[in-house]
């Protein structure tokens, strides 16, 4: 992509990471202002450019890889389709966890992450991650949920309000898909 006056490209490379740098066309070399933190006018004007450039990048292309698990992708579509809310992931230590909010509200009505199996399903000794979704329930639902194999108290929320679901295939989508619009007509 260039830049003003056709002065400046951005060069962008994947491996196993999206990288970034600016080239400067005159001179051959990379242009390196725009990294300066207290970056002002043209070089604070051009970092702006490439930052945003990165946003649309990630959003344009991570969304729909973001998660493995088929019945994971299956509940990020249904979201989308029904509610037109995207992934948005808040928390940079935490890169595999997306929060879903209502638009008007802003209020979260589903959480998706990967996390060990066993800080989920405390009766298993399996390490591996799986992919968690958290919905929000009506207190007296939750207490009747967690009665029931496939729920469980909720991972890292209010576990009075909110249920995890290991989202391995072992509830059935319509069973997933009816509890996630519960969840948002919840909040």
């Amino acid at each position: 992509m260039l830049l003003p006056e056709d002065r400046l490209e951005i060069v962008l490379e994947y491996e196993s990471e999206l990288k970034g740098r600016i080239e400067d066309l005159e001179s051959g070399g990379e242009y390196v202002n725009y990294r300066l933190q207290n970056a002002v006018g043209y070089s604070a004007e051009i970092r702006q450019k490439f930052e945003d450039l990165l946003l649309d990048v990630r959003e344009k292309c991570s969304t729909d890889r973001c998660f493995k698990g088929e019945q994971t992708r299956k509940v990020c579509d249904h979201i989308l389709t029904y509610y037109g809310v995207k992934p948005e992931f808040l928390w940079e230590k935490f890169p595999s966890f997306a929060a879903f909010r209502e638009s008007k509200s802003q209020k979260w009505f589903a959480l998706i992450g990967s996390v060990p199996r066993n800080k989920v399903d405390r009766s298993s000794s399996d390490h591996r991650e799986v992919e968690v979704l958290n919905v929000k329930e009506p207190p007296e639902k939750v207490r009747l949920l967690l009665g029931r194999r496939g729920y469980y108290p909720a991972y890292h929320m209010n576990k009075k309000s909110w249920v995890s679901l290991i989202l391995d295939g072992a509830l059935p989508d319509e069973e997933v898909m009816e509890r996630l619009d519960e969840s948002r007509s919840n909040i």
